[in-house]
């Protein structure tokens, strides 16, 4: 099988190079802000404080339990360009990308150069594959200001999205000049190494952001993807059982795992694998065509 890996959307095709934009909050601060969040509502429920919350549980990956505070928000104040932007981002989590839009146009047009909503439908529109587009919302809040991380890193997804490898690693390297540490660009840019073939690279960068962060499954899974082109089956198993340990609704280590048991000829094992990723997406096609191989050389 000839499968090419897409670290963020977790497909092993270009497929989309989406990244919702979402304030960085450190899981610690993140768990810190929602207990007191919770205090500040027993006396104080206004646009503030449900804003607060809804940023915090988009920082936790609850989506739609921020947009319920984020909505709460709204009601009392519907031109917040903070919360309509924040409805937006958690939208984008939802992969609702359309909806979204909706939301990052309004606080647009409440103010036109708000960067987090441009580089928030610029994400939005790099998953909807409108690749072009995106790197006009990106060009305008780099026109803004040119040291923004997230447009930077935004348009270098969109060039993979073009399949500009060369030009994505031009804006990955931007982003991180400026915040070394900025794990979503470290691991984009370990994918796009991957995407040019080039493994051994890519994993230096995904060791780079599990040095940051050992618990990042997006890094342990990319690792695990890169072993497998290496040929290094065992030891991609170990990052697939990783990744899966942190999350285990992920499916890509799951499927990955199928894939990489193929290469060991283990099929029976694989096609365990590959039924465990089909429970989670039963259209999966990625996992459909590893157990066909599977089943192929097994000859059933």
């Amino acid at each position: 099988m000839n499968l090419n890996y897409n670290l963020r959307s977790g497909y092993f095709i270009v497929k989309t190079n989406f990244k919702a934009m979402i304030i960085e909050i450190l899981l610690v601060a993140t768990l810190i802000a929602i207990n007191t969040y919770e205090t500040a509502f027993a006396a104080d429920n206004s646009t503030g404080a449900l804003n607060d919350k809804g940023i915090a549980l988009n920082g936790q990956g609850n989506y739609t339990g921020a947009i319920t505070y984020f909505d709460k928000a709204l009601a009392i104040d519907p031109n917040n360009k903070y919360t309509l932007n924040g409805k937006g981002n958690a939208l984008n989590g939802l992969h609702n990308y359309t909806g979204a839009i909706t939301y990052f146009d309004k606080a647009l047009a409440i103010d036109p150069i708000y960067n987090y909503a441009l580089n928030g439908k610029g994400n939005a529109l790099n998953g909807l594959h409108n690749y072009t587009g995106a790197i006009t919302n990106f060009d305008t809040a780099l026109a803004i200001d040119p040291n923004d991380k997230y447009a930077l890193n935004g348009k270098g997804n969109a060039l993979n999205g073009l399949r500009n490898y060369t030009g994505a690693i031009t804006y990955f390297d931007k982003a991180l000049a400026i915040d070394p540490n900025y794990n979503y660009a470290v691991n984009d840019k370990a994918t796009t190494l991957y995407y040019l073939g080039n493994y051994t690279g890519a994993i230096t960068y995904f060791d780079t952001a599990l040095a940051i962060d050992p618990n990042d499954k997006y890094a342990l899974n990319g690792k695990g993807i890169a072993l497998y082109y290496l040929g290094n089956y065992n030891e991609a198993i170990t990052y697939f059982d990783k990744a899966s340990s942190i999350d285990p609704s992920y499916e890509v280590p799951i499927y990955g795992k199928g894939i990489a048991l193929n290469g060991l000829r283990n099929y029976t094992g694989a096609i365990t694998y590959f039924d465990k990723a089909l429970a989670i997406d039963p259209n999966d096609k990625y996992a459909l065509n590893g157990k066909g191989y599977a089943l192929n050389k097994l000859g059933k």
